[in-house]
């Protein structure tokens, strides 16, 4: 497990790369609650799905778009989403079945086996872009966090 600060490190050091790739085709924007801040996700947990997002919503599209990555706090429940307005269900990708979808697969059930069958991935698409999200439970994650301070 990670600290989320450190996968938000990550990704940044990532969208960096993308965006002198793309220039101003693509833009990035963080929702991220600040108490969130030191919950521990599983590595990696989110890359993959702002990858996709680059991949196969924004980088085809000849005016590129927006990828927004929000994190927040629900009771005892903690809020992921990675969103674009991209191409959405026009992507190559789900009209060619190009795409293994193994990223988002091993995504899925590596939550579902840390978190249990809840933490499954959400995924919606329409013509306007794609989202992807899952919940993880807050208050396991404060017993963790816990145990780990005594």
């Amino acid at each position: 497990m990670v600290k989320l600060i450190h996968e938000l490190d990550f990704i940044d050091n990532y969208i960096r790369i993308q965006q002198v790739r793309f220039g101003d085709r693509l833009k990035f924007v963080k929702q991220v609650d600040f108490s969130c801040l030191n919950v521990e996700i599983p590595p990696m947990i989110l890359q993959p799905l702002v990858e996709n997002s680059v991949k196969y919503g924004i980088a085809p599209k000849e005016d590129g778009g927006t990828i927004i990555l929000t994190v927040k706090r629900f009771n005892n429940m903690i809020f992921f989403e990675v969103k674009d307005d991209g191409l959405g269900s026009k992507a190559k990708k789900v009209m060619d079945g190009s795409s293994s979808g193994v990223g988002m697969k091993n995504t899925d059930q590596r939550l579902k086996s840390i978190f249990g069958p809840g933490s499954g991935l959400r995924i919606h698409s329409n013509e306007w872009g794609y989202s992807v999200s899952f919940f993880i439970p807050y208050e396991e994650i404060v017993e963790e966090l816990k145990s780990k301070a005594m």
